[in-house]
């Protein structure tokens, strides 16, 4: 079933990743501005990255929150023996 769920997910949005990918080639310039790093990129790479390193942030961001609430319900248990 969760395999069922997860390709009704999964293939919609492999498709609509090609698609964009596809529709974007052009290049753009990136200029890292207080370094001196000038990049010509892809569109689609570009966004594609930064949607990449939102997600992996936001990960990180949940495990950092649940795993501090987790320490504070321990040190409280803690306190309270």
């Amino acid at each position: 079933m969760t395999k069922f769920l997860f390709s009704i997910f999964a293939v919609p949005i492999g498709i609509i990743l090609v698609l964009f990918s596809l529709n974007n080639r052009d290049s753009v310039v990136v200029d890292l501005w207080p370094l001196p790093f000038v990049m010509e990129i892809k569109i689609f790479l570009l966004v594609l990255f930064s949607l990449a390193i939102g997600g992996i942030l936001a990960i990180l961001w949940q495990l950092l929150t649940n795993f501090s609430k987790k320490t504070i319900k321990m040190v409280k248990n803690y306190d309270e023996n």
